[in-house]
């Protein structure tokens, strides 16, 4: 259950800084990993997408007899 909590914090988490960017006109700088240069936007949307994952393999393994 803790993971499902951590889930629901993270995700509003990842929505408020969204909606802060939105509303202030803001765009997400870019980070340089290695010799590329990458948006932190897709940083973040790439960290939710991987834990959506996680959690909903963990809560269907949890289901399993």
């Amino acid at each position: 259950m803790r993971l499902v909590y951590a889930y629901a914090g993270f995700s509003l988490g990842v929505a408020a800084f969204f909606l802060y960017l939105a509303a202030a006109g803001l765009r997400t700088p870019d980070v340089p990993l290695g010799g590329y240069l990458v948006n932190l936007f897709d940083i973040v949307v790439l960290a939710f997408i991987a834990f959506t994952i996680y959690v909903v393999y963990r809560l269907g393994a949890q289901r399993r007899p």
